[in-house]
């Protein structure tokens, strides 16, 4: 009896690890500053995305973010985009007419290469 007893909440407690690390919200690598690679009607887009939502021209729109995968769809009361998560610091978008855009976190080393900015600290 109690062998069962001990078999019986050793499944239990295994069940509940695996459940908890499956419920386990994924984290949300679009938080921060992003820049597009190419420059549309002369100016790169810069995205920010923040826990809460995003800022669109100065303002703040709240969001909600559904985390899947290599996916993270975007949702507004406006719109609904897909970004697809290509590197840690490269994320693209479907754009209509245009196949990919591409966009870098702001403060990477690949932007900062980009940008022709050195990024080591200096004091002159």
């Amino acid at each position: 009896m109690k062998k069962l007893l001990l078999l019986a909440t050793a499944i239990l407690m295994a069940a509940l690890t695996v459940s908890l690390v499956f419920l386990q919200s994924k984290e949300n690598i679009l938080i921060g500053s992003w820049i597009s690679n190419d420059a549309v009607y002369g100016e790169r887009e810069r995205l920010i995305f923040t826990e809460f939502g995003l800022y669109e021209q100065g303002s703040h729109i709240p969001a909600d973010y559904r985390v899947s995968h290599q996916d993270i769809i975007v949702t507004t009361e406006r719109s609904s985009i897909e970004y697809i998560i290509v590197t840690k610091d490269v994320i693209k978008i479907r754009v209509p007419r245009s196949k990919w855009r591409f966009y870098t976190r702001i403060g990477s080393e690949a932007v900062l290469k980009k940008l022709g900015v050195n990024s080591e600290v200096s004091r002159f």
